[in-house]
């Protein structure tokens, strides 16, 4: 016959057993103050990983909660964290637009999650940013993240035709950038005007002034850091796109 157990040991299972089953649903967010507890453990660069992964999701959520009709007579914007902080009301008043940027996403993540980008109903063009993170931040040369463009120009075309007009923006500048990044820079920006002439798109250069400085760099006064444009700066590719976009950029003017 076993011995009972003492009422203390009991006790102390007892919470052993709660406390590995808060630590594990707070842990994925299932339990108050999980993030505080995750931050114990979690060195910053997962952290930043798990909360740009969440906001990756948050965004996917968001895109299929639209109307199926959402889209129709909309221009559709595609792209990494400048079209997703695109202050599109007041840059586009009374227009139609469709925002499905995904901050943080170089072009191989958006071939993952291209798909779910996609609204149902057709829309009257694409505006499509592309390939920054991938010549600044690069997981995979830059030519063979160039490569997944027209495969996703493809996906497009296939699912709402052929005619459907699309504008390729050039990557834009940094605030800060020695003679290799200025380089590095016009050769990429070259790579896709190509890619965008092979492919039946319309190209719009982003890297010259106002938007730029004399020396290259990107303008302090136009932009909100050192990758991404103020409210000015997109007062600016508004009108650019509207002016030389092609009939996507034409949809959008006033």
């Amino acid at each position: 016959m076993n011995a009972p157990v003492p009422p203390l040991l009991r006790a102390l299972a007892f919470c052993g057993v709660l406390g590995c089953a808060y630590g594990a649903t707070a842990w994925f967010d299932r339990a108050p103050c999980g993030w505080m507890l995750r931050s114990s453990f979690e060195d910053p660069s997962a952290q930043s990983a798990r909360a740009d992964s969440l906001h990756v999701l948050e965004r996917l959520r968001a895109f299929a909660a639209e109307e199926p009709g959402a889209a129709r007579g909309a221009v559709l914007l595609l792209g990494s964290s400048t079209i997703e902080r695109w202050p599109t009301d007041s840059t586009f008043p009374g227009k139609r637009v469709l925002d499905h940027g995904l901050a943080g996403t170089t072009l191989e993540r958006q071939e993952r999650l291209f798909d779910a980008c996609l609204p149902a109903a057709t829309p009257a063009g694409v505006v499509l940013y592309a390939g920054s993170l991938d010549l600044r931040q690069p997981s995979e040369p830059f030519e063979q993240a160039r490569a997944r463009l027209p495969r996703l120009v493809q996906r497009l075309r296939v699912r709402y035709g052929h005619a459907l007009p699309v504008t390729l923006l050039g990557i834009l500048p940094a605030r800060h950038m020695d003679e290799s990044a200025r380089k590095a820079l016009a050769d990429a920006n070259e790579s896709l005007r190509v890619l965008a002439r092979e492919n039946a798109l319309t190209f719009l250069p982003t890297d010259r002034p106002p938007l730029c400085n004399s020396d290259g760099c990107l303008s302090e006064s136009l932009s909100s850091d050192e990758l991404h444009l103020g409210p000015e700066g997109y007062r600016v590719l508004a009108r650019w796109l509207v002016t030389e976009g092609g009939e996507a950029g034409r949809a959008l003017a006033p």
